[in-house]
């Protein structure tokens, strides 16, 4: 009779709880989506049976946008060699339901070496296209000035190092001065010699997005370059992201970064006659990002593919 009266239990349960999630349950019109490995933006229709529903969250690396009935989702290229799989949450009239996001494998990853393991130059930190293109940072690093305290022109952009580097070098390589007094350059200059590739120091952009990447934060781009005291660079860092490029660098030959208080690196950008701009590799502080030039920082150098 125990038994029986069990077992009657179980079966009640189970219908309980089968209704239970009936009822919480949405009905979607789609419950899985694929991304290639680029993460192109991808529309998709979102029918609930609902007059109401709304997006009540997403993995971190997806980004999903509401227009009318459907929804706009997008993902960074996939940093990895191996897919990954996200999830997106949908809510209406009490309801929710889970859209299922898959995105393919990229072809190179975030920390291989570069061009391979065998010879490396360099690790790669940003992937794009499905890892067919993407950017690789220097085994190797310099410390150096940026150059005199005279005007060059074309080189205040924040985002085109490899033309701010190129117009440089042009303009001061034949100068008896260029070895001396724009030393991180002519490092430059004699590192593309021996190598036959074109490295180049990053923009005060490009350089603010190396930096974000090598401590595990989310690159938000700046529209303009800060020329005073700022807040605007200030991050926490991911101290098993940042220990784990060290390694890759250091496991391939190379040099881990520099970070602390009065560790400054140079972007290729200039501020004016004077300055230029510099991004400094510290946790959590405020500080200008104006350096003299011919004051000696790090450098480090970056090559795309």
């Amino acid at each position: 009779m125990k038994a029986r009266y069990m077992f009657i239990l179980c079966i009640s349960t189970c219908v309980i709880g089968c209704t239970k999630n009936h009822e919480t349950e949405l009905e979607l019109s789609v419950s899985e989506i694929s991304l290639n490995a680029a993460g192109a933006r991808q529309k998709v229709e979102v029918t609930t049976g609902e007059d109401f529903w709304q997006v009540t969250g997403c993995s971190s690396w997806l980004s999903v946008e509401r227009d009318s009935c459907f929804l706009w989702i997008e993902a960074d290229c996939n940093p990895s060699k191996e897919k990954r799989e996200g999830r997106i949450f949908v809510t209406a009239g009490g309801k929710y339901a889970r859209i299922r996001v898959i995105q393919d494998e990229s072809v190179r990853a975030v920390g291989d070496p570069y061009p391979n393991k065998i010879s490396p130059v360099g690790i790669i930190y940003k992937v794009m296209d499905g890892g067919v293109h993407g950017k690789v940072i220097s085994l190797d690093e310099f410390q150096g000035k940026w150059g005199r305290e005279e005007e060059i022109q074309g080189v205040l952009d924040g985002n085109r190092g490899k033309e701010n580097t190129r117009k440089v070098i042009e303009m001061v390589k034949d100068k008896k001065y260029f070895t001396s007094d724009y030393s991180i350059f002519a490092w430059i200059y004699e590192k593309n010699k021996n190598t036959g590739e074109e490295w180049y120091i990053p923009a005060f952009h490009e350089l603010n997005e190396l930096y974000h990447i090598l401590v595990g934060v989310r690159y938000v781009p700046m529209s303009y370059i800060p020329s005073s005291i700022t807040t605007e660079l200030m991050v926490k860092h991911d101290i098993v992201v940042r220990d784990r490029f060290d390694s890759c660098l250091e496991i391939n030959g190379g040099i881990s970064l520099h970070y602390g208080d009065q560790v400054w690196y140079w972007s290729s950008t200039a501020y004016n006659k004077e300055q230029s701009v510099v991004c400094v590799f510290k946790d959590q502080d405020a500080y200008s990002p104006l350096m003299r030039k011919s004051e000696e920082h790090f450098v480090r150098a970056i090559l795309e593919f």
